[in-house]
């Protein structure tokens, strides 16, 4: 080989490395201050103000000791006005911000807000425990979801909500946090989603087999006093981790299954959100499992999880996904740059932005411990130093 050749693939790659490290910028947000957690980020949620509210795993964020749960200001600058004085050792799994403002944290600790507080907590806006809602699990709580009446549902692992027993679902008065005695489904093991719908049933998915007694694997859905729905049994042949209600009376979900209805779907599908029946037609599939969904005012849904894939391993841990299921390949160039390197575990729209929470430690050629927030215009970004 000669010289001149040597030198001009070096240069070739040379010249690649650098677009990649370019595009990979043009993706990120790096106008988002980096505050790197120290663990996994479990849970996102905006409030109307902007500030994000970010849970996990963590002891520290921004070299700062924060355990579990902590604010962002606008700019991703940690919020040293909010302090949930959680312990260490805790996890948050959802958080929730309810139609009053007020911050929902659920997940596995004993102590939030300054106070005594176990796996349940309601905060104030500057992070201490609202003593007038007096709720609590005796095992983890995994998701949250506001009825329209405000009513809160709550899935999880327990047995217990409070003194009474309610196994792994409840409900819970917006005001005094009391589980309500009137909705009480005994469900055999974890429940990870939870979807209120607007006729009044509700949907819900996890890791069990029965339901009320009766048997439902892994996603079942009852009306709202927690009577099984006879016609709906899809039974996932694998566990439920996301659900979301999109238009048309069509109900996505996503887990690590590869067969539901009867079909072969991996890891999404879409149902009818009353009988059940799986839309033969929306076939994207996932190469591994789903964690969590987000959908977009224009149709599109963003995935993201522990998969390697979606229809190419060129999408590993997030995707976006149009109506009809196809992936959106306008959303950033995976093939070329990369992205996340690991899991994603918690999405959340800020604006013209995404924000991702996971256990990843890189974002294209960028270190990104846990949290980042990209672009949606992903490399045909203008705004981006």
């Amino acid at each position: 080989m000669s010289y001149k050749r040597s030198v001009d693939r070096i240069g070739f790659a040379l010249g690649l490395s650098l677009l990649t490290a370019i595009a990979s910028a043009q993706s990120l947000d790096l106008k988002f201050a980096r505050v790197s957690p120290n663990l996994q980020v479990n849970a996102v949620a905006q409030q109307t103000d902007g500030k994000l509210l970010v849970g996990g795993s963590f002891s520290m964020i921004g070299g700062v000791l924060h355990p579990c749960l902590v604010r962002l200001n606008t700019d991703g600058t940690l919020d040293t006005t909010f302090d949930a004085q959680a312990f260490g050792g805790c996890s948050v799994n959802a958080v929730l911000i309810d139609t009053a403002g007020n911050i929902l944290v659920g997940g596995s600790f004993s102590k939030m807000g300054g106070g005594s507080r176990t796996n349940i907590a309601r905060l104030h806006a500057d992070g201490t425990a609202d003593t007038g809602f007096n709720s609590y699990a005796d095992q983890p709580v995994w998701t949250f979801a506001v009825q329209g009446d405000g009513k809160v549902l709550v899935g999880g692992d327990f047995s217990y909500v409070g003194a009474a027993a309610h196994d792994r679902l409840a409900r819970l008065d917006p005001l005094t946090g009391l589980a309500d005695s009137a909705f009480s489904p005994s469900v055999s093991g974890s429940v990870r989603a939870v979807l209120p719908q607007a006729d009044g049933h509700i949907v819900f998915g996890g890791q069990f087999g029965i339901v009320v007694g009766v048997t439902r694997f892994r996603l079942a859905r009852v009306d709202g006093n927690g009577n099984v729905d006879a016609n709906f049994h899809p039974d996932p042949d694998s566990g439920v981790n996301a659900l979301s209600s999109l238009p048309g009376g069509k109900l996505l979900v996503g887990g690590g299954f590869s067969h539901i209805g009867g079909a072969a779907h991996a890891g999404l599908a879409l149902l009818d959100d009353t009988t059940g029946a799986v839309d033969a037609t929306y076939t994207p599939y996932v190469g591994g499992g789903v964690n969590v969904l987000l959908p977009m005012a224009n149709g599109d849904v963003l995935v993201g999880g522990s998969f390697n894939g979606v229809n190419t391993p060129a999408n590993g841990y997030l995707a976006r996904l149009h109506a009809d299921g196809t992936v959106d390949t306008d959303f950033h160039d995976f093939s070329r740059f990369g992205m996340i390197d690991c899991c994603v575990n918690a999405l959340a729209l800020d604006g013209g932005f995404l924000v991702v929470g996971g256990s990843f430690l890189k974002a294209g050629s960028f270190r990104r411990d846990f949290l980042v927030r990209l672009n949606l215009d992903g490399i045909f970004a203008d705004d981006f130093e």
